[in-house]
């Protein structure tokens, strides 16, 4: 299933790339799996599937090689120490761990890649895109939550086990 979900993914962050004020400097949908990553792949085994799914993503972006990669694995590791098993039961964790983790990560792939290759872009059209792809993104890793948790064996808090 997560497999399914990252393919998804990974087109609708190709599909949506040219909406971008600044070419190639986010990765809004890509990192909406990474919190499922930390919690449901606990240890080392997250962080591999982290790295892969960055190669993939770095495979279809445009910028440098590999920075993609080293955000997933640096994001999947401190999610991993902040998140527990329980951190994704319920549609508003889903939806605010996604909007801030995406932001989050957005942020610093901008960074990055704004340190590796200046360019001129329009910090304020940047910040409200950053932010509104965060939130939307969020909105929709919390509705695919909906059945994607039941998969994964997470039950909504107060349901018996």
């Amino acid at each position: 299933m997560l497999l399914l979900s990252a393919c998804l993914l990974l087109v609708a962050e190709t599909s949506c790339a040219r909406f971008v004020p600044a070419h190639g400097l986010t990765a809004t949908f890509i990192w909406l799996l990474i919190p499922w990553f930390a919690v449901l792949l606990p240890g080392a085994s997250g962080v591999i599937v982290a790295t892969i799914y960055g190669l993939l993503a770095d495979c279809l972006a445009s910028g440098p090689p590999g920075v993609l990669a080293g955000i997933c694995i640096a994001g999947t590791y401190l999610l991993q120490r902040a998140l527990d098993g329980k951190s994704l039961r319920s549609f508003p964790r889903v939806v605010s761990i996604c909007f801030v983790s995406s932001l989050f990560l957005s942020m610093l792939l901008t960074t990055v890649r704004l340190l590796l290759e200046p360019q001129q872009i329009d910090a304020k059209l940047l910040g409200l895109q950053l932010g509104t792809m965060a939130l939307g993104g969020a909105l929709l890793a919390g509705m695919a939550s909906i059945p994607l948790r039941p998969l994964c064996g997470m039950h909504a808090p107060g349901k018996a086990v």
